[in-house]
Parts: structure tokens; C-alpha cells; sequence
């Protein structure tokens, strides 16, 4: 369902705007706005310090997505996985460069773009319930 209707309001938006569509704009036209925090809140901003290594302080994701169910993580996968680019005939490509996450759980992991990725969606799962 979320696919459907990610897909449609990318072919909608695509109507009138030729400009790149960032992901975290489409996940909140979806309904997981009030799940996301961006660059400059003091969300944001406190998120990221609190990251280890402390590498993965440094790298700064296009927004930071705290889902509170299972389902609101498989909306957000759904739509991650449509949200690519398409040649200009109606058919949408899989995920790009403008839709890549990480996931940041419990455990914390050394590898660059495990837990937190540039200009991406990270999705954090300390509020998950």
C-alpha cells in the first residue's frame, strides 16, 4: 500500500517539477513525518553526538527516521526501495544514490555507513516499541 502510494505521488509530483526529489520529503508524504528529524533541530543534532564510533558523528544524513512500530519501518522500507529515478517514460528504477539508509539499533558497529550514512536516511531504532 505504501509502495502504491509512494509511486503515485512521484508520478504526480514529476508533473510539475523537473528538481531531484529528496527522500525524506517523500516519506513524510506518506504519513511518517512526524517519525522524522532533520538537520538543525536539536533532535538532529543530539542524535548524532551520541553515535559510536565517534566517525559516525561526522556524517550527516539528509534526516533521521525514529520509527515507533514494525509497520512503520516496512512503510519506510517500501518506500526507500521506489523512490529512485526513472528516463522520463513512467517506469521507476529501483533505489539510487538519493534514497540510501543505515540502521542504527541497539548495538553499535565500526563499519563506515553501518549506522548512520551521508546524506541518506539513517533510521534509528531507539523508539521502536
Amino acid at each position: 500500500m505504501a509502495q502504491l502510494r509512494a509511486v503515485q505521488i512521484l508520478r504526480s509530483w514529476r508533473l510539475w517539477t523537473k528538481s531531484t526529489f529528496l527522500i525524506c520529503d517523500i516519506l513524510e508524504a506518506v504519513g511518517l513525518g512526524n517519525r522524522l528529524s532533520r538537520n538543525l533541530s536539536t533532535l538532529y543534532d543530539d542524535t548524532l553526538s551520541a553515535y559510536w564510533p565517534l566517525d559516525s558523528t561526522q556524517i550527516s544524513p539528509a534526516c533521521i527516521f525514529f520509527p515507533q512500530s514494525a509497520e512503520e519501518v516496512a512503510t519506510a522500507v517500501e518506500v526507500l526501495g521506489v523512490s529512485g529515478t526513472d528516463n522520463n517514460d513512467g517506469n521507476l528504477k529501483g533505489c539510487n544514490q538519493s534514497c540510501k539508509f543505515a540502521v542504527r539499533g541497539a548495538g553499535h558497529t565500526a563499519n563506515p555507513g553501518a549506522n548512520n550514512i551521508r546524506d541518506g536516511v539513517t533510521i534509528d531504532f531507539s523508539e521502536l516499541v
